[in-house]
């Protein structure tokens, strides 16, 4: 009930990242419930929101999504990390759930927008990273705006903001393990 209606509702602030959600939620409710209906029911609606990532992506030279606002609390328009991340998620979890329900060429243009979303991601990230002097690295939630690394999270608002909100990429998979 909770997805029905959340797809009835503007994808605003930060159209992108949720519709990224409402994608991976509807992928995630069907691997536990099996409930082709949902599926049935929705997929005219989640098809647009596909169509919509899609020409935004297809409309960018970077292959990225639109800059979105941060959060509620950060206007700053940014490419964030954590709301392409969950669209890139969202695309390809629902490709799955459409392969396997006989939406064939949904799930194709879905994964063809995934596809293309993470090369633009896997070429965005390296280039936004910095090497910290101890070894390790900084991935800042804002891609290719040259954000420097946070003294201390805590220490600053974007930095507090950073630790709420790159769980989101990292819960993606989009960084694996180890890499």
């Amino acid at each position: 009930s909770i997805l029905r209606t959340s797809l009835t509702r503007k994808p605003t602030p930060y159209p992108n990242w949720k519709m990224g959600e409402k994608l991976l939620g509807s992928a995630v409710y069907y691997s536990l419930h099996r409930d082709r209906a949902y599926i049935d029911q929705t997929f005219p609606t989640l098809r647009r929101y596909v169509s919509a990532l899609g020409r935004q992506i297809g409309g960018s030279g970077r292959r990225l999504l639109r800059r979105e606002r941060y959060s509620s609390d950060i206007p700053d328009s940014v490419h964030g990390f954590h709301s392409q991340a969950v669209a890139w998620h969202g695309l390809r979890a629902i490709a799955r759930v459409w392969a396997e329900t006989g939406h064939d060429s949904a799930a194709a243009m879905s994964r063809r927008v995934a596809s293309r979303l993470e090369a633009g991601l896997r070429r965005a990230v390296p280039a936004s990273q910095r090497r910290l002097s101890d070894g390790s690295l900084f991935i800042p939630v804002q891609l290719l705006d040259g954000v420097q690394p946070y003294d201390a999270l805590t220490a600053s608002r974007l930095g507090s903001y950073w630790n709420l909100v790159m769980p989101y990429a990292l819960a993606s998979g989009f960084l694996r393990p180890g890499s």
